[in-house]
């Protein structure tokens, strides 16, 4: 009997420096380790049927990574979870895991915004102007307003920094604005700002992925 998951996964120290595509084969390695099927698909070319969320840049921490898997074995969640961390051994770490409802869309055509933590180490020359800040860092980069959300995220601990909670919007202009959030893109235009100022970005990292759903936002387990 086949079953659909969907399980949520960190990739944080040299993980972070790891490709997507780096980062699927370890995946799919610890599945075939674990001994635990995949579905494929049928015709000419099969295929196995496993879908990963948004990819994260290179260098960036995520805590946040999803991955959808149909598989032909009779496991539990806890048995998928239990097993894939056994072999993953400690690299990767699956934090939750759970089943999925026949036609439940793939990740990548449900996200519609990505959360991020900006960590900003220095003395924030004035209350709140490092969000100020950032968004000059916006407009350098030509992003319109309806793309991405900046706020603050409280400061680092003993006080030498600051953290933004920045969110960028995956698809959900699409019909107004063809631009999606390019992180990389912003980041590059952030530091050049933040130099003069003696700040620098200590470490961004990828905290949730959301959704829409009747004007509210959820986690890709929310929809389930």
């Amino acid at each position: 009997m086949e079953k659909k998951f969907r399980f949520k996964f960190s990739k944080t120290g040299e993980y972070k420096y790891f490709s997507h595509l780096d980062i699927i084969t370890i995946i799919t390695r610890a599945l075939r380790r674990a001994k635990i099927r995949v579905k494929y698909s049928e015709g000419y070319n099969p295929r196995p049927k496993i879908s990963f969320g948004p990819p994260t840049p290179l260098g960036i921490e995520s805590s946040a990574e999803y991955c959808d898997i149909m598989v032909a074995d009779p496991v539990s969640e806890e048995e998928l979870a239990l097993r894939l961390n056994d072999q993953l051994m400690g690299k990767i770490i699956i934090d939750t895991a759970m089943e999925a409802p026949p036609g439940t869309k793939n990740l990548m055509s449900q996200v519609d915004l990505i959360e991020y933590s900006v960590y900003i180490r220095g003395r924030d020359p004035a209350s709140g102007s490092l969000e100020k800040l950032a968004e000059q860092a916006g407009e350098m980069a030509e992003f319109e307003g309806s793309i991405y959300d900046i706020e603050s995220g409280g400061t680092i601990e003993g006080g030498e920094g600051k953290i933004l909670k920045l969110s960028g919007y995956a698809k959900i202009c699409k019909d107004r604005n063809p631009k999606v959030f390019k992180l990389m893109n912003f980041l590059e235009y952030l530091r050049g700002i933040l130099v003069p100022y003696g700040l620098s970005i200590e470490k961004v990292i990828k905290e949730e992925l959301y959704i829409f759903k009747e004007r509210k936002k959820v986690t890709p387990f929310e929809v389930l």
